[in-house]
């Protein structure tokens, strides 16, 4: 149950970064890319979820590192750079071990595929594009947790399998329909804008006319 309560615990600070994150767009979309915006919260995500780590053995911890990571590669398309902050991450907080040059080819392999999706990704509909991230990341869990199973005998396995199967699943559906909304949010924002600026271009363009005609009128 530690566990389980550990990685809510992660995702509700993931889920506030993320508001955060929504806030500052909206507050400064025309001064900072939205890319580089995103990419800022996505390191954020992924040191939080190292820094709160569960130690499940000596050398052996769990987190939610691919909820950010999968997010990022495939909506903005910043594998190669996760993939190395994911490393380097790992490094400084965990160590060079052989879970270490695990994370390392498992990153770099996940990164290199979910780069080669995210063009189709992005044009797929809304809720296909929720569905296949859900997808995605069982996945990876259930690769995770046959690995485990080769390599390590004693845990607790409903707690680990829950844990990492829905508590994850659902968290990447989660803060990917909330991105999703607020993706649309934006499109709306910047659809009105434009529209009210057609519109006062057309504005101009009577008045001048009319104006036009005035003078060619008293001529």
């Amino acid at each position: 149950m530690d566990i389980i309560m550990h990685f809510i615990f992660n995702l509700s600070l993931l889920a506030v970064l993320q508001l955060l994150g929504l806030t500052w767009i909206n507050g400064d979309k025309d001064k900072i890319p939205l890319k580089k915006i995103f990419a800022v919260f996505l390191v954020c995500s992924l040191v939080i979820c190292f820094v709160f780590r569960y130690p499940l053995q000596e050398e052996l911890y769990l987190d939610l590192r691919y909820i950010p990571f999968i997010i990022g590669a495939l909506y903005a398309g910043l594998s190669p750079l996760l993939a190395i902050v994911t490393i380097a991450l790992h490094a400084i907080f965990i160590g060079i071990d052989i879970e270490f040059w695990m994370s390392c080819i498992f990153s770099s392999f996940y990164g290199l595929l979910l780069w080669k999706i995210s063009p189709w990704f992005l044009g797929q509909p809304t809720r296909k594009r929720i569905q296949f991230l859900v997808q995605i990341s069982l996945c990876i869990s259930i690769v995770k947790i046959v690995l485990l199973n080769i390599l390590y005998v004693n845990y607790p396995v409903l707690d680990v399998w829950f844990a990492e199967i829905f508590i994850q699943s659902i968290g990447i559906g989660l803060l990917a329909f909330f991105l999703e909304q607020a993706n649309k949010s934006i499109q709306l924002k910047k659809y009105l804008s434009e529209t009210k600026k057609h519109e006062a271009i057309e504005q101009m363009q009577v008045t001048l006319h009319r104006r036009a005609c005035t003078v060619a009128s008293f001529y």
